[in-house]
């Protein structure tokens, strides 16, 4: 970065610019602060500060001559200066300088563009544009300060109040002390106390006032809230024992259709089982007479299977049928074996019928090779 010199000015490049301006280049040497611009002697009608790393418009002398200053490629932010807080500052630089693409950190939108250009449009535009550039009180610079008002003395009670401190003192601390409130402009007896001496003095008083309050703030919110909810009270007392007639007679409708489903629910269910008994009942009678007229039940257990239903539920009661065993040694002819058979199984089949056991199979009786050969003999 570079100081903006005297040296540095008279160094600078001076030209005349397109307009006839006499033009002061100080493009591009990196300055941080606007300074010695009196070095100019005010010989120029405009002064380019482009790309430099300027962040404040200040240190300007009085310089009557200049009317332009080129700050492109700066660093310049106006957010904190008072011209922010002026009605329509944005849309009246937008309106001034149409090239402006982000002012204060934020993009100029087209909206704004177009409002700006409809508010400054006009007679009525031109007059508010001069009324906000209308200069207000500045400080230039060379001309002397405003002189200030001459402060009011103190008051006759403030003087009576001083007199008696000074009086009531008795210790040279105590007179060093009003000296030191007088220079800094305050009365003795009325100085501010800092906030420290206060909640050490008073703080266990301004602890229990609070806590006061806070109790006072709860009583009263409670009996606000309890308030309404007591009128609520009343005026639902008032109408209670209609709704309790309601509600009980429809609790009683409920529990009516409720029983009324599950006694349909037994009753089918009663139903179900009767009908199954029977079921097992009749194939037990039937399976009792096939054997008494000699057949054998896998017979009848076949053709019951196939005259039952579709759909029929009687796996629990009739035995599965067993596929068909291999005959037996030297048992001769088909006939003889299945004679056999029957005879050989028909005694364990009574017993069980007799004994109420569904499924007989289980309990048939193992025979040997031997007591085959047997049996097919004696029955031949």
């Amino acid at each position: 970065m570079v100081k903006l010199t005297a040296e540095l000015i008279e160094q600078a490049a001076q030209y005349t610019n397109a307009v006839r301006d006499r033009e002061l280049d100080l493009r591009g040497y990196k300055i941080p602060v606007i300074e010695n611009l009196g070095a100019t002697l005010d010989q120029f009608d405009a002064i380019d500060f482009s790309d430099n790393e300027i962040r404040k418009l200040d240190g300007f002398p009085l310089l009557r001559r200049l009317k332009t200053l080129l700050m492109n490629n700066n660093r310049i932010c106006i957010l904190r200066n008072p011209v922010t807080n002026k009605k329509h500052y944005r849309l009246y630089v937008i309106y001034k300088v149409p090239q402006v693409r982000v002012l204060d950190f934020q993009k100029v939108k087209l909206k704004e563009r177009q409002e700006a250009e409809k508010m400054f449009k006009g007679k009525r535009g031109a007059q508010l544009a001069k009324d906000i550039a209308r200069r207000s009180k500045t400080f230039n610079p060379g001309a002397g300060l405003p002189t200030d008002k001459k402060k009011a003395g103190p008051s006759p009670g403030d003087v009576e109040a001083i007199k008696t401190a000074i009086a009531n003192a008795s210790t040279l601390a105590e007179v060093e002390r009003l000296k030191g409130l007088l220079q800094a402009g305050q009365i003795p007896g009325r100085e501010r106390k800092p906030v420290g001496t206060v909640l050490s003095s008073y703080g266990w008083y301004i602890l229990l006032a609070c806590v006061a309050i806070c109790l006072v703030v709860q009583k009263i919110s409670q009996s606000l809230r309890m308030r309404p909810s007591g009128q609520h009270g009343a005026a639902g007392a008032a109408v209670e024992p209609d709704v309790v007639v309601r509600r009980q007679e429809a609790l009683l409708a409920s529990r009516l259709r409720m029983q009324e489903e599950l006694n349909a629910q037994a009753e089918r269910y009663k139903e179900k089982q009767r009908q199954l008994e029977e079921q097992k009942r009749m194939q037990k009678i039937e399976m009792w007479e096939s054997m008494q007229k000699g057949k054998s039940y896998k017979g009848n257990l076949k053709l019951s299977q196939q005259e039952a239903e579709p759909g029929a539920s009687t796996s629990s009661a009739v035995p599965r049928s067993k596929p068909n065993k291999k005959p037996l040694r030297g048992g001769g002819s088909d006939d003889s074996g299945e004679r056999g058979e029957a005879e050989a199984g028909e005694a364990p089949f009574e017993e069980a019928l007799q004994r109420g056991i569904e499924n007989p199979e289980q309990h048939r009786l193992r025979v040997t090779p031997g007591e085959r050969d047997q049996g097919n003999s004696s029955w031949k």
